[in-house]
């Protein structure tokens, strides 16, 4: 009897942490991004963020001074550099990347000298052939780094909606 009783205990818990695990949301589930490490030497959003193996193919890459804008004194740090005819791309901070529905055309800041990649950041960034959202997780220090690695969970779409 002892025996049934615990059989039916670890059946009755096997269940119930099943049950808890399928019902999770999945909107909120950190793993249906993907994670990369965005260089220096470039990458492709549209080719799984790879490093493309023609640097024209590029839809950007990291570097350790801003280029692309007006310079803010004493801000340092490491950019997203972005290779697209359109240049355009915006920072809306520390935010859950899973409230990123859509790129918005109008929050779109080619000046962003004042924002260095900081672990947490949301960045939305328009592509050349397509549209990316990522989540910040590290950086490099950009003084010390020949790379400028960013880490981030990301997700790429050919449209600018995000599913």
């Amino acid at each position: 009897m002892k025996n049934t009783m615990t059989k039916v205990l670890v059946a009755s818990f096997i269940f119930g942490i099943a049950a808890i695990a399928g019902s999770c949301n999945v909107e909120n589930d950190r793993g249906l991004f993907l994670t990369t490490t965005i260089k220096h030497e470039g990458i492709d959003w549209s080719e799984d963020a790879s490093v493309p193996s023609d640097y024209a193919n590029a839809d950007g890459e990291t570097i350790g001074w801003c280029s692309m804008g007006t310079q803010v004194q004493g801000v340092t740090g490491v950019w997203y550099r972005n290779n697209s005819n359109a240049s355009v791309m915006y920072n809306l901070g520390n935010i859950a990347l899973e409230s990123v529905q859509s790129f918005d055309a109008n929050l779109a800041d080619s000046d962003v000298c004042d924002s260095p990649m900081i672990v947490g950041d949301v960045w939305v960034i328009d592509c050349k052939d397509g549209y990316v959202k990522f989540k910040v997780t590290s950086v490099d220090d950009g003084a010390n780094s020949v790379d400028w690695a960013v880490g981030v969970e990301y997700e790429y779409s050919a449209t600018t909606n995000f599913d």
